[in-house]
């Protein structure tokens, strides 16, 4: 027993570090990036200033677009950091950590130990969720909440084993609501519509049609309604145009295509999502092909799979309909594609058997690594920003590089996986410390161009 919590909490520690590492490294030195930034940035600005706390504000006019809380949490953290730009991103990567923890604790319950460690390690090393992670915006804590929605109501699945333990599912209820509240007041109805539709599809498809009736769980309403409808229903008070504006206007009109639409095919999605899971996308074949049900008769085999895989596309199928398609929508899907990576290559580490797939994913791997080092580098020279500091990246990298191919040369598993990562690690703190100087000297040239005008 004291191994075990000595061993999670040296997972968690090691999750804690690199996702911190890689979130908050330089996050407050680099300038806003594009106009949702500054539109966010603005908007928690004239709050703290103006001191209501209600409504939001951009340019002094009401801004009903998003919700008030990810503005608190923003002006509270600035008063901590009394940097602006770190501010917002700090809720963001605090989030993003939370995302990753969550992720560690599903792919432990539902594989092993091993499993989720390399899920949580996969998730906060993937593209998508650290560009996400290091943004000023509500998508991170939208999806931090809507991920745990989904992981306590599988807590409750899992420690449900027969009609003596009901309690274990009401408190599954329960905490989905929870989570569910928290994020409708990040981002609004899809905080609930979403995992809803993700647990009422697995309920269909795996056979318990009946248990739809559980979401009529009066407690678990309730507990959503005190969390969620207060500010909602405060700020509708004041604010009579707020109602119609918020969930007609920028949420249902936006998702039909009526307010506003952007003419791009749903397929979209895909190759979005197989970039935003880079490095790790190479492994998705090998994933699709061991733990994609083959057959619709064995769809339910494996409950923890048909949860997993029923999360991400019902996400992907859900915005591909939507009328406005925003990259950033796509987030919440790579969750559980890290966690069904990092079983894959949890069962890989722990197996003697030979396993062509997994090799070849291995070297893939090994090149995309090779790969993001020659062209980041070869970035940096042909900007004229190559300095000294390169060669520790490209030392470490190279020889994360040698020892990964030396381990699939030698069939030693664990050891391909730990200078993968070390790899991968370097190379994404490389990239940001590239992309925030340029932002920089970019900030710096055009205030040297207002001045001279000036």
């Amino acid at each position: 027993m004291q191994n075990h919590k000595s061993q999670t909490v040296t997972h968690i520690v090691l999750l804690v570090a690199v996702s911190g590492a890689l979130f908050l490294f330089r996050a407050g030195t680099l300038p806003l990036m594009d106009p949702d930034e500054s539109r966010c940035a603005q908007i928690a600005d004239e709050m703290g200033k103006s001191g209501d706390w209600l409504v939001p504000h951009l340019d002094g006019e009401a801004y009903f677009d998003k919700p008030a809380p990810f503005f608190w949490l923003t002006v509270a953290a600035r008063k901590l950091t009394g940097n602006m730009e770190l501010s917002g991103r700090l809720v963001a990567l605090l989030a993003g950590i939370a995302a990753v923890l969550t992720t560690y604790a599903l792919g432990r319950r539902m594989f092993n130990a091993t499993a989720g460690l390399l899920a949580g390690l996969i998730l906060a090393t993937s593209i998508e969720f650290l560009f996400v992670a290091r943004w000023f915006r509500m998508d991170m804590p939208f999806t931090a909440a809507m991920w745990a929605a989904v992981w306590w109501f599988w807590r409750g699945e899992s420690l449900f084993t027969g009609d003596g333990n009901m309690a274990y599912r009401r408190r599954g209820w329960l905490g989905f609501y929870f989570f569910c509240a928290i994020a409708t007041l990040f981002k609004g109805p899809a905080g609930l519509l979403l995992p809803a539709l993700i647990v009422a599809t697995y309920l269909f498809l795996s056979g318990q049609l009946r248990r739809v009736a559980g979401f009529f769980n009066v407690t678990g309403i309730g507990l959503y309604l005190l969390i969620a409808a207060p500010w909602y229903l405060a700020i509708s008070l004041r604010e009579p145009g707020y109602a119609y504006d918020f969930f007609i206007h920028h949420n249902l009109r936006r998702y039909t295509g009526h307010s506003f639409r952007h003419n791009l095919p749903g397929i979209i999605y895909v190759p979005v999502l197989l970039v935003g899971l880079l490095p790790w996308a190479v492994y998705l074949p090998a994933v699709v092909s061991r733990y994609f049900p083959r057959r619709w008769c064995n769809r339910a085999e494996r409950p923890e799979l048909l949860m997993l895989w029923l999360t991400a596309i019902v996400i992907v199928v859900f915005f591909s309909f939507s009328g406005t398609k925003l990259l950033g929508y796509i987030l919440p899907a790579i969750p559980p594609l890290a966690v069904l990576t990092g079983a894959l290559i949890a069962e890989w580490i722990e197996s003697v058997h030979p396993d062509r797939k997994m090799n070849r994913a291995g070297q893939a791997l090994t090149f995309t690594i090779l790969i993001t080092l020659l062209v980041v580098t070869g970035a940096e020279i042909w900007l004229g920003c190559i300095d000294f500091w390169i060669v520790i990246p490209a030392g470490v990298s190279g020889l994360a590089l040698w020892q990964m191919g030396y381990a699939i040369r030698r069939d030693r598993r664990r050891g391909f996986v730990v200078w993968a990562f070390r790899g991968i690690i370097i190379i994404l703190l490389f990239c940001v410390r590239s992309y925030c100087n340029d932002r920089v000297r970019a900030a710096e040239c055009e205030g040297s161009c207002e001045v001279s005008s000036a």
